[in-house]
């Protein structure tokens, strides 16, 4: 089972962004590809393994790494469906 807890933190457009999947194959999310935000995002892995594709490198997290992606960077998110996956963002 996968869901997304978002919660907007204040008017100026920052957010909380909440991750959670039990890691059940196919229960989790399909992968987000190329996609790019007008604000810097910050994630904070808490479980699971997670490839991050930022301009074409990929960088693999595991639990307690933080990746940080500029404004308007393209990046994509590919979970490892094999573990529980838990991230926490701010943007």
């Amino acid at each position: 089972m996968y869901k997304n807890f978002t919660q907007h933190i204040s008017p100026n457009g920052i957010y909380f962004h909440h991750s959670l999947s039990l890691g059940k194959s196919g229960t989790y999310a399909a992968p987000v590809t190329n996609e790019s935000h007008s604000l810097i995002e910050v994630s904070f892995l808490v479980a699971g393994k997670v490839d991050y594709s930022v301009d074409g490198k990929i960088y693999r997290l595991t639990p307690g790494d933080i990746i940080i992606v500029n404004a308007l960077e393209l990046h994509s998110l590919f979970i490892d469906p094999t573990t529980p996956y838990e991230r926490m963002m701010i943007q």
